[in-house]
């Protein structure tokens, strides 16, 4: 498929196969996602994989914490048996020597799923983007095969790629944006008129609006993946299922894929490969529906 055909099929009703990739115990808002994709009725879900993320503790902990995190939300969910969950690699591809990839079973997964696929098969990833890299390296084919929806880098106009998630593992983000697979770019920083520095709401309001529903989810979602009292929380990571679910909460642009430099710019050159790039979102929209999908858990 050529990236407009992607965008078109992005913005048509067909129900969407999906594999959730994220660094679920990073932060409260990756499980909102997760469970934004588990209640959603317009994606078959094949699968969440667990990305490594490094703060105070290794990759090697980071993913770790990121699998139970999957695990611990569809327990509570009701969603266990809904579809399997895969450990992803507990390294980097920067700290790798020529940037190998690392054996792993998210990545596997990723490459047996999308090779025996015979429609796209779409990946939000919600943070590191290793383990997609891990798959390309392991099966580059897979690049026929798949869309990846990646929250991640800052916004084009910002040149500097300081943001959080691309940092985690650059080499594993140059390695994606040099591959040719299609991708949307939602960009994880900006100025305040860009990208997903827009998801921000009031945690009352989650509490006593979004999640009112008497259900397990819901009482999981407030007692355990909310912050007390009436601050502002930035929900970023819904918005990569929200493509597929609410694309007409989106404006999207067609550009050149850029280079990821070593120096951590973004370099341009009109003749690369398109992309798919997130110009502007429509909170609200996005908000109403991923709350409505968690609310069709039990």
């Amino acid at each position: 498929m050529t990236i407009e055909q992607i965008l078109a099929d992005i913005k048509s009703d067909r129900k969407k196969k999906v594999i959730f990739d994220s660094d679920t115990f990073n932060e409260i808002d990756d499980q909102y996602a997760l469970a934004y994709c588990l209640g959603n009725p317009k994606f078959e879900v094949l699968g969440a994989t667990a990305a490594q993320y490094h703060r105070n503790e290794s990759s090697a902990i980071g993913v770790e914490k990121s699998y139970q995190e999957i695990l611990r939300v569809m327990k509570n969910t009701h969603t266990t048996g809904m579809c399997p969950a895969f450990k992803g690699a507990g390294e980097t591809v920067s700290d790798q020597p020529d940037f190998a990839p690392i054996e792993n079973d998210a990545s596997r997964f990723i490459v047996e799923t999308a090779m025996a696929s015979d429609e796209i098969i779409y990946i939000p990833v919600t943070g590191s983007i290793t383990n997609i890299a891990c798959a390309i390296l392991m099966e580059p084919k897979i690049i026929d095969k798949i869309c990846v929806l990646w929250i991640g880098c800052c916004c084009i106009e910002m040149i500097y790629q300081y943001e959080f998630n691309v940092n985690q593992d650059y080499a594993a983000g140059q390695i994606v944006f040099n591959s040719g697979v299609p991708m949307v770019l939602l960009p994880a920083s900006g100025d305040p008129g860009h990208g997903t520095v827009m998801m921000t709401t009031t945690c009352d309001k989650v509490r006593n609006h979004y999640l009112d529903a008497d259900t397990d989810t819901c009482r999981f979602f407030k007692e355990n993946l909310l912050p007390a009292g009436n601050g502002e929380y930035i929900f970023w990571d819904i918005v990569a299922p929200g493509v597929l679910s609410v694309p007409e909460a989106f404006e999207f642009s067609i550009r050149p894929t850029p280079v990821l430099a070593d120096d951590k710019k973004f370099v341009f050159d009109s003749t690369r490969h398109n992309m798919i790039y997130m110009e502007e979102i429509n909170p609200p929209l996005i908000f109403e529906d991923c709350f409505k999908c968690m609310k069709n858990l039990k």
